[in-house]
């Protein structure tokens, strides 16, 4: 079934509509969560919970693109798994790791000051990454957006983990000054 007709299913209140988002996306969900979280339970808590924010928000939202919608869901659900566990741990993981290379990039949003520039960073950093060609791109956005684990993109990409290491650390280089002559 392709993501307009799911989305149509979503627009009508028809139940299906989960059933479809399911079987075409389930096991990307899942990969996603358990990829950023490093646990199945997680993993299968945050998939569930991607469906019902799915239903909750289509309509009003109408997704032209299902799977980077349903990404952006989940990603946003695994972040505040991650900021839940990591309030009682205070432990790690891939994701508090890959904002670590990026703090000498950019603010962590944290103050009222920086919240208002929130929009203008996202536009400046999709700025920036229309500058990279497909393959800077990609292992930018496995590595910040996604938090696939170094290993992970290496194998992606066919390349060692140690030219993976050299990419990101240029590419955050190339993104501190480009993110400077913006004025952030």
């Amino acid at each position: 079934m392709q993501d307009n007709d799911i989305v149509a299913l979503y627009l009508q209140r028809n139940e299906k509509a989960i059933f479809h988002t399911q079987k075409k996306y389930g096991t990307f969900l899942r990969g996603f969560a358990k990829g950023f979280l490093g646990n199945a339970q997680d993993a299968q808590e945050t998939e569930n919970d991607t469906y019902l924010r799915a239903w909750n928000a289509i309509p009003p939202d109408t997704p032209e693109r299902l799977r980077p919608y349903l990404a952006k869901i989940a990603r946003r659900l695994c972040i505040d798994m991650i900021r839940k566990n990591t309030a009682v741990k205070r432990g790690g993981g891939t994701y508090i790791e890959s904002l670590d290379e990026l703090k000498d990039c950019a603010t962590d949003g944290s103050s009222p000051a920086d919240a208002a520039e929130t929009n203008a960073l996202k536009s400046a950093i999709n700025s920036f990454l229309e500058t990279l060609d497909e393959r800077q791109r990609n292992i930018f956005v496995q590595r910040y957006f996604y938090a696939y684990p170094i290993s992970k993109i290496a194998d992606h990409h066919k390349i060692t983990e140690n030219n993976v290491k050299v990419i990101l650390h240029r590419l955050r280089g190339t993104l501190k000054n480009y993110l400077i002559q913006e004025g952030f």
